[in-house]
C-alpha cells in the first residue's frame, strides 16, 4: 500500500489504525457477528437475511481470541542482563525491586498480547511523591520508576525528527471523576472531561478542558473551549529522554505506528466462523431423522419402539394414477460432511501458519519423529517472530533503566550504557523442567559455573555467599566431603610453583 500521512503503509489515517483495533477487541470478545454479517451476507449495503435467524445459527469460537493467547504462551519471561563494574550488587538489588514493583512478569506477558493485538505497545514514566520528598532530603533509600499503561488506541499521533527518531507523542483519552453515592452504593462519574498528554524530551504537558459548576464546557469570547495546562519536568539527571516506554510490533524506521499482526488473522477467523456456523445448522435441521409424508397420512399405529404406522393416501378419486401413491420418506445427514470439514482444516492451518504457531496438521506428522532437529525446523517462523518481539522490548525498556539508575545516582556510562533485559538462550518458552536440564548441561560442560547462573536470577554477591554457605552446611552435616567455591574459578587464578598459572 502507498504510505500517507507517516502512519504505515497500511493505514492511511489514525481513523483506519482505530478501527482495526476495535474490529479485533470485538472479535477477541465473542462479539463478531456484526463483521461476520458484514463479510458474507451484506451485498451493496442492503442486507439479505433477517438478524435474528442469522444469529441462532451463528457460532463463535472466539479463535482471535484463542490463537494470540496460544502464540503469547510461547513466548519468554525476559530477564535483567548481570550487571557489571562498581556497585554491581547494589544495581542489582535496585534492578530486582524495580521489576518487583511493576509486576514485570505480568506486564511481560501483556506486552506480547498487546503487540499481537495493538501493534505498539506504550507507557509512560514517571516518579510518584516518595522521589520529590528524597530530592528534598526529606526521605532516603531507593526511589522506583512507575509505568503507567497508555491504551494504544488513544495515542494520536508521533512527530518524528529529521532522522526519524520520536520528538513528540501526542495522547487524548476521556478522564472523569468517581464519586461514591452512599444512598446507594453506586459509583457515579461526574465532571467528564478531554485530556490531552504531550510528551516531548524532558517534560510532560498536561491539557484539560474546563468545565463551570454545571459540569458545561467554559467557552472564551472566540467561541474556543477553555483549557487548563500543567508542564511536568523530568528530573536534571535525565532531562534529555522523552518519559515514554514505546514498544512497536514490527515497522520501519520512517513510520509512526507499528503493523497490527492480528489484522492478517481476521478474515480467516470469520471464514471459520461461517464453516461452524454451516455444520451447526446442517446438524440442527439434518442431524436427526425427520419424517416426512408425501400425498399421504398416518391412519393407524402410535409409532412405539417396534411398533407399526399405516399410512393410506390422501387421494380418493378412482381414476388416479396408482404410481403416485402416498410415500413416507425418511429424511437425515446421510454423509460425513468429509469436504465441509477438510474446508476447516485447511482455514484451521492456514490461520495456525499466519499467526506462526504450527498448524495442527504439521504437528501431527511431526509428533511421530523424536528429532528435536524437527521441531525447530517446523518452529523457525514462530521464533524468528518471537525474537521480533523481544528485541523491541529490550530497546524499548532502555530508558527506563536508565532512569532507574540516574535516579538512584548508580549510574555509569561505561558499564550501563544500553542496559537493559538479557536475550535468553531459547526464543521459545520451555517448561521449568527443559530450563533446569539446560542449567544442569552448562555446568557439566564448564561453559558456565553456578555463581554466574545465580548471577544470572538477579542474586546480589551477598545473596550468593549465604547461599554458598547453606550449600556447604548441609554437605558438612551429611556424608559428602566436599565443598562449593563462593567465587568462580576464573576468578581465583593462582600461580604454582612451577611458575604456571592453572
Amino acid at each position: 500500500m502507498i504510505k500517507i500521512d507517516g502512519l504505515n503503509r497500511r493505514y492511511k489515517t489514525n481513523a483506519d489504525r482505530l478501527r482495526v483495533i476495535d474490529k479485533i477487541s470485538d472479535m477477541r470478545d465473542g462479539d463478531s457477528f456484526f463483521h461476520y454479517k458484514n463479510k458474507f451476507y451484506i451485498q451493496n449495503g442492503a442486507d439479505q437475511i433477517d438478524d435474528e435467524k442469522m444469529r441462532k445459527l451463528f457460532v463463535d469460537y472466539k479463535m482471535m481470541n484463542k490463537v494470540i493467547e496460544m502464540f503469547t504462551s510461547f513466548c519468554p519471561d525476559l530477564e535483567p542482563t548481570v550487571t557489571k563494574g562498581r556497585n554491581s550488587s547494589a544495581k542489582t538489588e535496585l534492578i530486582n525491586k524495580a521489576l518487583s514493583s511493576i509486576k514485570w512478569k505480568n506486564v511481560n506477558s501483556q506486552i506480547y498480547d498487546m503487540l499481537e493485538s495493538k501493534g505498539d505497545v506504550f507507557y509512560y514514566i514517571y516518579f510518584d511523591e516518595q522521589y520529590e520528598s528524597k530530592k528534598k532530603g526529606k526521605k532516603k533509600g531507593q526511589v522506583i520508576p512507575r509505568i503507567r499503561q497508555l491504551d494504544a488506541r488513544n495515542m494520536q499521533y508521533i512527530i518524528l525528527d529529521d532522522a526519524n527518531n520520536p520528538k513528540a507523542y501526542i495522547y487524548k483519552h476521556r478522564i472523569y471523576d468517581e464519586v461514591v453515592n452512599y444512598r446507594t452504593g453506586l459509583v457515579e462519574k461526574r465532571n467528564e472531561r478531554d485530556e490531552i498528554l504531550i510528551f516531548e524530551k524532558g517534560e510532560c504537558h498536561r491539557i484539560t478542558d474546563v468545565k463551570d459548576e454545571n459540569g458545561e464546557l467554559v467557552l472564551d469570547k472566540d467561541g474556543n473551549i477553555v483549557t487548563r495546562r500543567k508542564t511536568i519536568y523530568n528530573d536534571e539527571s535525565f532531562k534529555d529522554l522523552i518519559p515514554i516506554i514505546h514498544i512497536p510490533s514490527k515497522k520501519s524506521q520512517d513510520e509512526k505506528f507499528s503493523v497490527i499482526p492480528a489484522e492478517d488473522y481476521v478474515d480467516l477467523c470469520l471464514v471459520i466462523d461461517q464453516i461452524h456456523s454451516d455444520i451447526r445448522a446442517v446438524n440442527r435441521q439434518m442431524g436427526f431423522p425427520r419424517t416426512v409424508l408425501l400425498d399421504c397420512k398416518f391412519v393407524d399405529g402410535d409409532g412405539r419402539i417396534g411398533g407399526i404406522r399405516t399410512a393410506e393416501t390422501n387421494k380418493t378419486n378412482e381414476d388416479y394414477d396408482k404410481t403416485n401413491q402416498g410415500q413416507i420418506i425418511d429424511l437425515q445427514l446421510k454423509n460425513g460432511l468429509e469436504s465441509t470439514f477438510s474446508e476447516l482444516a485447511n482455514a484451521v492451518d492456514n490461520l495456525y501458519d499466519i499467526v506462526g504457531i504450527t498448524n495442527p496438521t504439521l504437528m501431527n506428522r511431526v509428533s511421530s519423529s523424536d528429532s528435536s532437529k524437527m521441531y525447530n525446523q517446523v518452529n523457525m517462523r514462530m521464533e524468528q517472530k518471537i525474537e521480533g518481539y523481544i528485541d523491541n522490548i529490550i530497546e524499548g525498556f532502555k530508558p527506563f533503566f536508565r532512569i532507574l539508575l540516574l535516579a538512584n545516582g548508580l549510574y555509569n556510562e561505561k558499564d550501563d550504557h544500553e542496559y537493559s533485559f538479557a536475550k535468553p538462550q531459547s526464543i521459545i518458552k520451555n517448561s521449568a523442567y527443559d530450563d533446569l536440564l539446560i542449567k544442569q548441561l552448562e555446568l557439566n560442560t564448564g561453559y558456565k559455573t553456578l555463581y554466574d547462573l545465580l548471577k544470572e536470577k538477579g542474586y546480589t554477591d551477598s545473596e550468593i555467599d549465604n547461599h554458598f554457605d547453606k550449600i556447604n552446611e548441609e554437605i558438612r552435616n551429611g556424608k559428602n566431603d566436599i565443598s562449593v567455591n563462593k567465587k568462580p574459578v576464573s576468578n581465583q587464578i593462582e600461580t604454582n610453583k612451577g611458575g604456571i598459572e592453572e
